[in-house]
């Protein structure tokens, strides 16, 4: 077969617009998802709007962003920008270390804070004992009882947010959006939105 070079100009101009309207698609269903779980008032168009917005400081895309922050409000997480900060960062370990991106590093931070560590394992390699102890040696007090349940949630959090700021994965997105990776995908992001 002989392909002549108007061939090829066609055949890619076909694939760009397939691309454009996958994304257009993909921001439309993030859109749904997000008035969904946030109802349709202004809240989550504020929602919305904050998820986009992160989303070009971050190397997730929007549709990324938006879903982690629909999953967090599903999984009683907070969404404020202190918490996606969170995820995010999170996000970027996983995302470094191949066992996933943001979504997963919401499912890790919800399932820990119910007391199960294995996905929080997987992203940063802690176990709650690791946890329990940081917590001892920094004089921080107990978020669990004796048999090793979770019983002061707040502990828990401030424990882990302390633990992540001591072990440098606090701010981590900024520099991992820095890369050839992260500036890429932002760029990818702010051409299909």
């Amino acid at each position: 077969k002989r392909i002549t070079v108007g061939g090829l100009r066609v055949q890619s101009t076909v694939k760009a617009t397939k691309s454009i309207i996958e994304a257009g698609i993909n921001v439309q269903n993030s859109r749904m998802y997000i008035d969904a779980i946030f109802g349709k008032s202004g809240n989550a168009v504020q929602k919305f709007k904050q998820a986009q917005d992160f989303a070009a400081k971050t190397p997730f895309n929007s549709v990324d962003i938006t879903n982690a922050m629909a999953k967090a409000q599903m999984l009683g997480l907070g969404t404020s920008q202190s918490d996606m900060n969170k995820y995010a960062d999170l996000g970027s370990i996983a995302k470094l270390n191949g066992s996933g991106g943001i979504a997963e590093a919401v499912d890790a931070y919800a399932d820990m804070m119910n007391g199960e560590f294995e996905r929080m394992q997987t992203i940063l390699g802690i176990k709650k004992r690791d946890l329990e102890q940081y917590a001892k040696d920094n004089n921080m007090g107990r978020f669990t009882n004796k048999q090793g349940q979770i019983t002061d949630k707040d502990k828990l959090k401030d424990v882990f947010d302390s633990y992540i700021q001591s072990r440098g994965i606090t701010g981590i997105t900024e520099k991992y959006s820095q890369t050839l990776e992260g500036r890429l995908s932002t760029l990818s992001d702010n051409f299909k939105t």
